[in-house]
């Protein structure tokens, strides 16, 4: 805010301000020539420790001090998520997903937000994690999730932080798994064994696929006796049993 100071003397007259945080007066001091006028620019840098009114004084040598009041007026920014929640659902350990959520500034001033997580373990980021929404503006974030370890997301949060406002909170859900994969052996053939028909021989779907045997954790391939210089073959398949996709390097 420009204020004008005038100087109806015919003299030279000095001026010096004393300002108090979070209002500051520049410049600060200075001299105003006879019969003229001179402004001075005061400035408010709200701070959560300092109170949003003041005076803050004017000493002139030889003259009349005096005392300016200034109040500063913060309108609350106002901002909601557009979710309700963020649902991972069933994410595999080490591997990255991307998600999106909206910010949206639904005050009557832009809105300056720090986006972040109360737990920096749960292998989750945000990008952009700053970000200064406009009025009636909106703002996506993207959230990286990559878990290092099995473990439950529930009870998390995203949080963002609204300058001059109310922190938001966004409940996070879903959970990390391990794989579960399994090597089932169904024998020397490239195909599935059938076993006893079960309807009649001229319907295709008369025969039962025979189950394969899944390997308990230890248990090796068993090729029976072989001769030497043959070869003998088994018909393995790799399982999933899990609710995810597996990623799976053989040697």
């Amino acid at each position: 805010e420009l204020i004008t100071m005038s100087n109806p003397g015919n003299a030279a007259a000095e001026f010096f301000w004393a300002s108090r945080p979070p209002f500051t007066v520049t410049p600060e001091q200075g001299q105003i020539e006879p019969f003229s006028t001179q402004e001075v620019m005061v400035t408010w840098q709200p701070s959560a420790s300092s109170k949003n009114a003041a005076k803050v004084a004017l000493h002139v040598p030889g003259g009349l001090d005096q005392e300016l009041s200034v109040i500063g007026d913060l309108p609350e920014a106002r901002c909601q998520f557009a979710e309700k929640r963020l649902e991972l659902g069933t994410l595999p350990v080490g591997l990255e997903r991307d998600f999106v959520v909206t910010l949206n500034n639904v005050g009557k001033c832009a809105a300056a937000c720090l986006v972040e997580l109360p737990s920096e373990s749960a292998g989750v980021r945000v990008e952009p994690n700053r970000c200064r929404i406009p009025v009636g503006g909106a703002q996506r974030l993207r959230v990286i999730v990559k878990p290092a370890v099995a473990r439950s997301f529930d009870g998390l949060m995203l949080l963002a932080n609204v300058r001059g406002a109310k922190v938001l909170r966004l409940p996070i859900t879903g959970k990390s798994i391990v794989p579960d994969v399994g090597i089932c052996v169904e024998g020397e053939a490239e195909l599935p064994r059938l076993v006893a028909p079960v309807g009649s021989a001229d319907d295709d779907d008369a025969f039962e696929v025979e189950e394969p045997e899944i390997l308990a954790p230890g248990d090796g391939f068993d090729f029976g006796e072989l001769v030497i210089g043959s070869n003998g073959r088994l018909l393995a398949t790799l399982t999933n049993r899990s609710a995810i996709p597996a990623t799976l390097n053989c040697d």
